[in-house]
């Protein structure tokens, strides 16, 4: 009898253990991939704030004598490739990160941003600017929810 106990102590203290180090390994892992997704999607925020802000700084300069749109997106200027490559890359990231509410949020920024920045740097319009950085608020929230709720 004394055996059959010990055995069966012996059993349950294995299990335990092993679950227990099931849940260490996954704390580690999600822990992991919140520091990742911090990291991508501050990287993403700052690019997408220089995409902004470049495009914002070409419409004060050609607001006076807009180029046309479609030529813009066609060759961006020099100004602008640099910081559309790497919101490219940074947007690619996220989206290899992201679940399902920062996609969304992601999407629909993305949309507003790259509809944005031609005509500001073309220097015809920036009526859109609102409806952008609201969305761009949205974006940082449904972020923000995931790294905590992660």
């Amino acid at each position: 009898m004394t055996a059959v106990v010990g055995l069966v102590t012996a059993m349950l203290t294995h299990r335990w253990q092993q679950e227990r180090l099931r849940l260490e390994e996954r704390f580690v892992s999600e822990r992991e991939l919140r520091a990742t997704r911090r990291e991508v999607y501050a990287r993403y925020l700052v690019t997408a704030q220089r995409l902004f802000d470049t495009g914002n700084a070409l419409y004060r300069q050609r607001a006076a004598s807009p180029a046309d749109v479609a030529d813009v997106v066609a060759t961006p200027p020099a100004e602008l490739r640099d910081p559309i490559a790497c919101n490219e890359a940074a947007r690619v990231e996220v989206m290899l990160l992201a679940t399902g509410p920062v996609r969304a949020a992601l999407e629909a920024y993305d949309r507003a941003l790259w509809d944005l920045w031609p005509r500001m740097a073309s220097g015809t319009d920036r009526v859109n600017q609102p409806v952008c950085t609201q969305l761009y608020h949205q974006l940082v929230q449904a972020m923000h929810g995931e790294i905590q709720g992660s």
